[in-house]
């Protein structure tokens, strides 16, 4: 039989800021339940939801899952558009210079 549970938390901050904190804690939790859910699963799928509502924006879903892969390849890329040094360059012109014998 299916069965529900609901963590539900209501405040009124002056401050964006603390919105986002209160955000960035329910995505942990949401992650965190998300995996004991499926480490206890026994067939089926579990679903676990996060979303936020506010009278004047209203429902807002909050992306718990996010992408770690994407983020660290975005932390560890190089920005683009920044010079290439000589030594680089002279490289990639002896390999390919020697490919070609």
């Amino acid at each position: 039989m299916q069965r529900q549970w609901t963590i539900e938390a209501r405040a009124d901050f002056a401050e964006k800021e603390k919105n986002d904190a209160i955000d960035q804690a329910f995505k942990v939790a949401a992650a965190h339940i998300n995996a004991t859910m499926v480490l206890l699963s026994d067939g089926q799928k579990p679903q676990v939801v996060c979303f936020s509502d506010d009278f004047f924006a209203g429902h807002a879903d909050i992306e718990w899952l996010g992408d770690p892969l994407g983020d660290a390849i975005a932390q560890h890329t190089p920005q683009a558009g920044g010079e290439v040094s000589s030594e680089l360059m002279q490289a990639a012109r002896d390999m390919s210079d020697g490919s070609k014998d």
